[in-house]
């Protein structure tokens, strides 16, 4: 069995001494160094908690894999405006009675949720609603789907993404499309 001392020389060893490439290439993605750096850091994080770290044939080309996905997952958050996303807080109502234009916009951005996480992949819609709605830790929705935390944090971040992307396909749909037509029906 490896301990940690195996993983620390293996890591000083094979992969630090390419942490110029690897900052070169987060840099190039990312276009400043702070964030870069941020990613590269991140990367190191996921390749040492891993499990598979002592299979890496070629540890270089693996860590620039893994810094590149990280970037790419890091240029998708930055693009997905916070606007699209609805608070969590305005979900609630307290009084839709109070005001019936509140409680009419909040039963239209329900069913637009309903709708985006109904065309959502099982498994990320399972993922997604844990984490937001029932607010569950990754480390407790891994033991209770059980599936690796790590793939709980991918499916999370797609999930996320195809949640916001989603929202505003449908919060602004093609005019005469199905969408189109369903909002039309809310409002009346």
């Amino acid at each position: 069995m490896k301990t940690q001392r195996d993983v620390d020389k293996w890591f000083t060893e094979q992969v630090l001494p390419h942490e110029r490439d690897y900052l070169s290439l987060a840099q190039r993605l990312m276009g400043d160094r702070e964030s870069a750096q941020d990613a590269v850091q991140e990367a190191y994080q996921e390749i040492v908690a891993g499990d598979t770290w002592g299979t890496v044939s070629n540890p270089r080309a693996y860590m620039k894999r893994v810094v590149h996905n990280r970037c790419v997952t890091r240029l998708r958050i930055k693009k997905i405006p916070t606007s699209a996303m609805p608070e969590t807080d305005s979900l609630a109502l307290s009084d839709p009675l109070a005001d019936p234009f509140a409680a009419l916009a909040m039963k239209e951005q329900l069913e637009l949720a309903s709708i985006v996480l109904r065309r959502m992949p099982l498994q990320l819609r399972r993922v997604f609603l844990l984490r937001r709605v029932e607010g569950l830790s990754h480390a407790e929705i891994s033991q209770t789907l059980k599936i690796n935390e790590r793939t709980v944090r991918k499916h999370m971040e797609k999930a996320q993404f195809l949640f916001t992307k989603s929202l505003a396909e449908v919060e602004n749909p093609k005019e005469g499309s199905a969408l189109w037509k369903f909002k039309l029906q809310l409002r009346k």
